[in-house]
């Protein structure tokens, strides 16, 4: 299914419902994509370790950040990039998920992750 807030013809309609059905992208839990708002830290490292094949199942949800909580969405991500060198965080104790990603963070996880 594709994301009910695209219209087909937009720029982006056919990048983003591919990336969809690839399950890349999941949107938001209403259908929407939400091609106007920002991205977060953690909506960023769960889309680019999805893009790289990188199964964040195993991870246990215990980050060692003290702004992830271990039950929220993308803990398990977050713990995975940790573990693998991927991500350090903004700081050695805080993660900043829900904070916009800036293009040089973006750019050194995908550095990191096609290393």
């Amino acid at each position: 299914s594709e994301f009910t807030d695209i219209n087909k013809n937009e720029w982006y309609a056919l990048y983003a419902n591919t990336a969809k059905s690839l399950g890349i992208l999941s949107g938001y839990s209403d259908g929407t994509f939400g091609p106007n708002k920002s991205i977060t830290r953690a909506e960023a490292l769960k889309i680019l370790m999805r893009t790289f094949d990188i199964n964040e199942q195993d991870a246990d949800a215990n980050t060692g950040f003290s702004d992830v909580e271990k039950d929220m969405w993308y803990a398990k991500y977050i713990s995975k990039a940790k573990a693998l060198g991927i991500v350090n965080g903004k700081t050695p104790t805080r993660f900043d998920p829900n904070g916009k990603i800036t293009r040089a963070e973006a750019a050194k996880i995908v550095g990191e992750l096609i290393d």
